[in-house]
């Protein structure tokens, strides 16, 4: 292998390395972090927009994106023509919009959906709070018609508060239970959008943007949003009802039954927490609480990732070496390496999607 295909390959292993330190790093401090309301939404301008190189032009940078799904690619001054050129000969219309505005597009959602997230969370928070005053107004009730009638059904009341007490603990432990899971799924959820909206922010915008228009994130929040404003209002509907009937409290004695009705109710497991989307942003729809898989995928991803950029590696240098024959090597494998390595580059870096068309993946 040439000193120029060594160096070229260095340099692609050094970008990977850096973008897994930078990932780690952005985890670490996202893990840390209780969802909360975020106060301003930063915005792009001409001045601080990350400034990416073309891969297929040099000395142009990506200022333009086509946000047709089909497409979903960034182009610099250079690459319009040719995709507008593409779209016509296939007959279809490119929906074509600045960077910067599809930047701060997205970084405004995902700023707004990620205080959706955060919002719910309190309420569901907020829920377990009223949950408890709920039970104490409950046991406070029924000790102010205990104290009516104390002298003559002390024993009763004893018996019926250990039941109602009893009670009110399975579910009040059942509802604490289903809270802190739900808080953990939308916790999980809430960091997996500052984490997208961090790397937004940065050189390595692409690759988050790009997954983050061709997933179904806005759909699986609204899941998340149904989900938790349900739960935060069912407690009310299992909780325990007094029914205090005057006119027989008058009676008391054997009649205390007649009067004092309490009617409890078991509060069921909230499994519609594991119906919703993983707290990860994917590309593509995954089944519903699936982790496993999930993780299964991603490192399957990280593995074609790192075969193909084996694999573009090797090509480089074959071509490398056979233009090499040529009476001037060293345009040749220049040429070879712009030819070859500038599209598989940007795959590797940035993911490969299939598409309808496969417009922005041309074949030179």
């Amino acid at each position: 292998m040439s000193l120029g295909n060594q160096a070229f390959v260095t340099s692609l292993e050094y970008i990977t390395q850096q973008q897994q330190l930078t990932k780690q790093m952005l985890k670490s401090e996202v893990v840390s972090k209780t969802p909360e309301i975020l106060d301003k939404c930063d915005q792009f301008n001409t001045h601080n927009i990350p400034r990416i190189n073309c891969f297929n032009h040099q000395g142009y940078t990506y200022t333009n994106f086509c946000q047709l799904e089909s497409c979903c690619f960034p182009l610099c001054p250079e690459c319009l023509p040719d995709h507008v050129q593409e779209h016509f000969e296939s007959q279809s219309k490119p929906k074509l919009d600045s960077l910067e505005n599809v930047l701060n597009k997205v970084l405004i959602t995902v700023h707004n959906e990620a205080n959706k997230l955060a919002t719910h969370f309190l309420n569901i928070q907020n829920s377990v709070k009223m949950a408890d005053q709920m039970n104490y107004q409950c046991i406070r009730l029924l000790n102010e018609k205990k104290e009516r009638i104390i002298n003559i059904i002390d024993q009763y009341f004893n018996s019926l508060l250990n039941e109602v007490k009893g009670k009110h603990q399975k579910n009040i432990d059942n509802y604490q239970r289903d809270a802190t899971f739900f808080e953990q799924v939308i916790r999980d959820r809430w960091k997996s959008h500052i984490e997208l909206y961090e790397n937004l922010k940065n050189q390595d915008c692409m690759r988050p943007l790009i997954k983050f228009l061709k997933s179904q994130t806005l759909q699986e929040n609204e899941q998340y949003f149904v989900q938790a404003s349900e739960f935060t209002q069912r407690y009310a509907h299992y909780q325990t009802k007094i029914n205090f009937d005057s006119e027989k409290s008058a009676q008391l004695g054997g009649f205390i039954s007649e009067f004092l009705k309490v009617i409890n109710y078991d509060l069921p497991e909230y499994l519609n927490i594991h119906k919703l989307a993983p707290p990860e942003i994917g590309t593509q729809k995954q089944n519903m609480g699936s982790v496993n898989n999930s993780k299964a995928s991603i490192r399957q991803s990280e593995q074609k990732i790192q075969q193909s950029q084996i694999k573009s590696g090797e090509e480089i240098s074959k071509q490398a070496q056979l233009m090499n024959l040529s009476s001037n090597p060293n345009n040749s494998i220049q040429q070879s390496q712009q030819l070859l390595g500038s599209q598989r580059q940007m795959r590797n870096i940035y993911g490969e999607y299939q598409s309808q068309n496969n417009f922005g993946s041309r074949k030179y």
